[in-house]
């Protein structure tokens, strides 16, 4: 159940930026705030392949792959056909020219419905990438609750340093972690790797001794001092 949204124009993206109340196991039964990022070309064709602006380089994605999926968990099942539905919504208000044309307003009105709400968790990057919105508007969001998660494949990239402060490196293997840890990252690992711990909310965990990530936030960048975190392959 959503309770507010704000869509809006930053750069070459459209982003969203909805609270609601979570209803998976995963994330937890909470009020928790997620950020969405399509590169505008997604919203303007009502196309969800053309990822090129908010996915980049990552190897799961439609543009390193020719147009076939990489293997994204948000190219599977039901976050699927939610994210086409929100593209299909994003496009009628881009033809309509009803979307915001900044994010002056996104942090007053949710703070709004914090006072009578309690936030658990901020979702940085629930799709698309974290780092096509500036510095301070996701310093305001972390600042809704004490656990936040947010990850990105953009962590070799010197000027996206600073987002080290919100967001893990999501990384592939141990040669790539050792870099994005020389590069100031925490690093979020698909395979185990030493000297880390395994994400409490992993399927590879008997879902009754699950932590969902709003009881969890670890993946929380340097906002906090932990180890780095790593799910194994499944």
């Amino acid at each position: 159940m959503k309770l507010v949204g704000f869509n809006f124009v930053y750069g070459s993206n459209v982003h969203s930026v909805d609270l609601r109340l979570s209803g998976t196991k995963k994330l937890g039964y909470a009020f928790i705030v997620q950020t969405y990022h399509f590169d505008i070309e997604q919203v303007i064709n009502n196309n969800f392949v053309l990822d090129s602006g908010t996915c980049f380089n990552c190897p799961l994605s439609f543009n390193q792959n020719n147009g076939k999926t990489g293997g994204c968990y948000t190219h599977k099942g039901n976050l699927r056909k939610g994210l086409g539905s929100k593209l299909r919504s994003l496009n009628k208000q881009y033809k309509a020219g009803t979307l915001l044309n900044n994010y002056d307003t996104v942090l007053s009105g949710l703070n709004k419905f914090a006072k009578d709400v309690k936030i658990s968790l901020v979702r940085f990057g629930t799709y698309g990438e974290a780092v096509t919105l500036p510095l301070d508007l996701l310093d305001g969001l972390a600042k809704l609750s004490k656990r936040k998660t947010g990850y990105t494949h953009q962590w070799n990239k010197p000027e996206y340093k600073d987002y080290s402060k919100f967001l893990m490196a999501s990384t592939h293997n141990v040669f790539e972690v050792n870099i994005a840890k020389d590069y100031g990252f925490r690093t979020f690992n698909v395979g185990q790797i030493e000297n880390s711990v395994m994400c409490p909310s992993s399927p590879t965990i008997k879902e009754e001794n699950r932590t969902p990530c709003s009881d969890c936030g670890l993946c929380a960048g340097n906002s906090i001092q932990a180890k780095d975190i790593y799910i194994p392959k499944h």
